[in-house]
């Protein structure tokens, strides 16, 4: 797991590093994270969720790609990124016809993984690679 901290010089460009809407710049807004954790593991998860949860910090989670919205690293009140960039293996199986993405792949990600396996297997997507997968559950028979 990794911390960084405001005084941390990777600090500004990790926390910059999944914005595409400038005007959220955090260089240019007083709301800065309290501190930004990527997590390794599921377990490091789970302890940061508790932690936060026993000292009342508002965390926002960041799995892979972009967020236009600026909801991951925006907040009137003291919080923390819980950066899922790590996280982000995806198992395909093409004689079962399944995928097993992590919470920080990218469509991207998802489409090279596939294409590896197989010449005639897809995921439906947009054509913007660097958007993350959320929730999504496709069953085909």
């Amino acid at each position: 797991m990794f911390f960084y901290l405001p005084n941390n010089s990777s600090y500004l460009p990790i926390v910059e590093s999944s914005i595409q809407n400038l005007r959220f710049s955090v260089s240019s807004t007083k709301a800065k994270p309290l501190a930004i954790i990527t997590p390794l593991e599921y377990s490091h998860v789970q302890a940061i969720v508790i932690c936060c949860k026993r000292d009342g910090v508002q965390m926002k989670i960041r799995r892979g790609g972009y967020d236009f919205e600026g909801t991951s690293y925006k907040s009137e009140v003291p919080f923390i990124i819980l950066d899922l960039r790590n996280l982000r293996s995806i198992s395909v199986d093409i004689e079962g016809n399944s995928v097993w993405v992590e919470s920080g792949a990218t469509i991207g990600d998802l489409q090279y993984s596939i294409a590896e396996k197989s010449c005639t297997h897809a995921f439906p997507t947009g054509n913007y690679p660097g958007v993350m997968l959320v929730d999504t559950l496709v069953v085909v028979e």
